[in-house]
């Protein structure tokens, strides 16, 4: 018995000290545990949205929490946004604008739907309803215009905006794209499985959109979406947040994933977290802040992305799966990615249009899982390419972009 303890000693230490440091940590709780819907920072403290209680506030750290209701006549909240420095929140009944002197709130709108995402640039402010579009507003919220043309969904549950324009997840339409800050909108789903849109995180980078048939991503601001599940052991994504490079998902029973390679391969990153249902992220300070379904608000380091890696929670691909380079179009370097569910002989080769062979990247035994390989192509003209995968009696062939 000795020699056994003694033998499972360091792996005991290694256990435990894995679990002091490198785990998600519920923050003190302020009262009966409801759904927090959203969380956003503003200034120097983190606003938390509840469902059915109103907006809370902490300064540090989420050690301790104090209400901010004054004027807020609505307790369900559901969205929020910062624009031209003010503070914003979407509610069942309408929106609200913090006023940070005083801390109240003052109403705004016309509105008498579900107010399900808010969103801003510099100038403009958008809100997204249940059943009536989108309103946009250009006087920080004072009045409001309904903006759908185009919009073949008036039920609107999510917005994100990026430098390729406004992105909108409706309900059953899948997501819509506007690049005239929301005068008309065009349907971006090619490629994008599922049309009915749990979350959408839109970037400079990547736009990711979590649907009924999992999680999608894009590269060229929704005109081609692919599937983003590689690693992903939960059929709905419920929302995302970004930090430094790392994008985040919350999922609704499994917890939090990472991608730090832009959505095609993720990583969980739920240790100690309690409550699989996760509703809503945020990067605030040092740490991920997660909202959960009915465990209140967690924390986890976001230091530990350099340090902790659960390798007991990744599982081996099941299929083989070709990823869309990234980025795509590129210069000077793009990175392709695949997934291998067993050992397998493998070549990957890029070709020109008409077929013809440009460079081999990968011509040997390769053992299952995933791998990735860099094209810096030299003296090539811009234009139009492909990659092709073969791996047993497996083919697949996708197009790639050089733009100079």
């Amino acid at each position: 018995m000795a020699t056994v303890m003694k033998r499972f000693l360091p792996f005991l230490v290694m256990l435990l000290s894995h679990i002091s440091f490198a785990q998600w940590i519920q923050t003190t709780e302020p009262y009966d545990r409801r759904s927090i819907n959203v969380l956003g920072v503003y200034g120097s403290m983190l606003f938390a949205g509840i469902e059915g209680g109103g907006v809370f506030v902490t300064d540090d750290f989420g050690n301790s929490w104090s209400t901010m209701g004054k004027g807020l006549t609505e307790s369900h909240i559901s969205s929020l946004t910062v624009s031209n420095n003010n503070l914003f929140v979407g509610t069942q009944m309408g929106v609200f604008l913090f006023n940070s002197n005083d801390s109240s709130w003052t109403p705004l709108g016309p509105f008498t739907n579900y107010i399900k995402a808010l969103a801003s640039s510099d100038t403009m402010l958008f809100a997204a309803t249940s059943g009536s579009g989108v309103y946009r507003s250009t006087n920080s919220g004072t009045s409001w215009t309904p903006v759908n043309s185009g919009l073949e969904d008036l039920w609107v549950r999510n917005l994100s905006m990026s430098n390729g324009g406004i992105f909108a997840g409706t309900q059953s339409k899948g997501v819509y794209r506007s690049t005239n800050n929301g005068t008309s909108w065009s349907a971006v789903n090619t490629g994008l499985e599922g049309l009915w849109v749990y979350s959408l995180m839109a970037h400079d980078s990547a736009i990711f959109v979590g649907t009924s048939e999992g999680i999608f991503y894009s590269t060229d601001n929704g005109a081609m979406w692919y599937d983003g599940d590689s690693g992903i052991t939960a059929n709905i994504v419920t929302c995302f947040a970004e930090h430094d490079g790392v994008s985040f998902a919350g999922t609704a029973g499994n917890g939090v994933f990472l991608s730090n390679d832009h959505g095609i391969h993720w990583t969980a990153w739920k240790y100690g977290l309690n409550n699989g249902y996760v509703s809503s992220l945020t990067a605030y300070g040092e740490f991920l802040f997660a909202g959960t379904g009915q465990d209140w608000i967690w924390r986890r380091s976001l230091s530990e992305l350099m340090t902790t890696v659960e390798r007991s929670e990744i599982q081996s691909p099941d299929r083989l799966v070709l990823h869309q380079n990234y980025p795509n179009p590129f210069n000077p370097t793009t990175t392709i990615s695949f997934s291998l569910p067993s050992r397998s002989f493998v070549s990957l080769k890029v070709l020109d249009v008409i077929g013809r062979e440009i460079t081999t990247l990968v011509y040997e035994e390769l053992s299952a899982g995933d791998h990735t390989r860099q094209w810096t192509p030299s003296n090539m003209s811009s234009g139009v390419y492909f990659y092709r995968l073969q791996a047993g009696s497996f083919s697949e062939t996708k197009e790639l972009i050089l733009m100079r």
